[in-house]
């Protein structure tokens, strides 16, 4: 599993289908399934699936924090964010080695959450944004996928 997730969650938290987990998105850019023709041909022009109501509803629950302290965690960005609602996903992206292009055990200073509610979202970014931990201000607001 790419990062941690609710155990209770049974959808894919990329393009927020119920038929498949992210490891099988067609979406998922990042282990390099993502390819211009997903579809095949098979949709209508200007009704993809990714475009629908449905996913756009779905990403806007994506939160972005930025100017995480050096050594914040995955449980300290779950326990940042859990006082605000249920989350479906969270993750501290590791560094990669520029020699070897493997991930290192050291986290980049932002993390990315999907709440299961658009409104906790907000409720965290109006409570979050400039809030002070480990002796950095962060920033908090509203991720928007770049695979979109």
């Amino acid at each position: 599993m790419a990062c941690p997730k609710s155990p209770e969650q049974n959808i894919c938290y990329i393009c927020g289908d119920d038929e498949h987990m992210e490891h099988s998105c067609p979406y998922n850019y990042i282990f390099g399934r993502y390819f211009i023709d997903t579809c095949r041909g098979e949709c209508p022009l200007g009704e993809h699936r990714i475009t629908s109501g449905d996913h756009r509803k779905f990403l806007r629950r994506f939160v972005r924090v930025s100017n995480l302290p050096l050594g914040f965690r995955l449980w300290d960005l779950e326990d940042l964010f859990i006082p605000f609602g249920p989350l479906l996903m969270w993750d501290v992206p590791k560094l990669h080695s520029a020699v070897c292009g493997c991930p290192t055990e050291i986290r980049m200073s932002f993390g990315v959450v999907v709440f299961k509610r658009r409104k906790d979202g907000e409720r965290a970014i109006n409570e979050l944004n400039g809030h002070v931990t480990g002796g950095r201000k962060l920033r908090v607001d509203w991720a928007y996928p770049s695979f979109v």
